[in-house]
């Protein structure tokens, strides 16, 4: 058994006040807990109002990863030790977020966002967009990024998804194993690749040997495991 807490995106989803939350029930494969999409259809099926037509216009996002509208499907579960998991909800449609809202956020009744006043676009305002658009844009980091986004927007999860399911993996070598290291060209390998993702390799060498010999010279597994560790993903 697991909570899933269903945020829905657009609302007050960082106080957790209005999230809904539903048990449910996980199965285990391979050593590998998962669970049915149909649970979360079921969770969101109100005959009559919200049926799968509806469910199929909702996005449900879990660890940055659209999950496929299909009952037969299933989702890896990575549980931490508190067995919650967090779900976004996205709805582009109005019609369907009142749905939402009134039949299964029902607290956000209360709560709906209000409308803003229109600004102003006075001269100032203009000059003052102006200067943060063309400060933006010269970042090389967010001109590349957008670029992946408008030619490239499946890389987003395929990124997304890599670094989600690295693991990580603590094992200590001998002096015997480090002087029979062979490994050492998948080594300057995952080297040059972690040098050109800025990432600091000083001090991290024993760490990448460790994780080579650990995965028998595998580059990707051992590359996932570092940046897991690394950045604390």
């Amino acid at each position: 058994m697991f909570t899933t807490i269903f945020k829905l995106v657009g609302y007050d989803i960082a106080s957790g006040i209005h999230d809904y939350k539903v048990t449910m029930d996980d199965k285990a494969e391979n050593n590998i807990r998962y669970m049915d999409m149909k649970n979360i259809i079921d969770s969101f099926t109100v005959p009559g109002v919200i049926e799968m037509d509806t469910i199929k216009d909702i996005r449900f996002i879990y660890r940055g990863t659209t999950l496929s509208i299909d009952s037969s499907s299933k989702i890896e579960l990575r549980l931490p030790e508190c067995e919650t998991i967090v779900i976004h909800v996205f709805a582009s449609s109005m019609e369907i977020r009142e749905k939402l809202v009134n039949n299964i956020f029902i607290t956000l009744k209360s709560f709906l966002p209000k409308k803003e006043e229109p600004i102003v676009m006075t001269d100032s305002i203009i000059n003052s967009m102006n200067t943060n658009i063309v400060t933006l844009f010269s970042d090389t980091d967010f001109v590349n990024l957008l670029r992946i986004i408008l030619n490239k927007p499946h890389l987003l999860n395929i990124a997304s998804s890599y670094i989600q399911h690295g693991n990580v993996v603590e094992i200590k070598i001998s002096d015997s194993d480090e002087i029979t290291f062979t490994f050492m060209e998948q080594y300057n390998t995952v080297m040059d690749i972690l040098k050109k993702l800025n990432v600091n390799i000083e001090g991290i060498e024993d760490e990448v040997k460790n994780l080579l010999c650990h995965f028998k010279g595998h580059i990707n597994l051992t590359l996932r495991s570092l940046l897991v560790a690394v950045y604390d993903l």
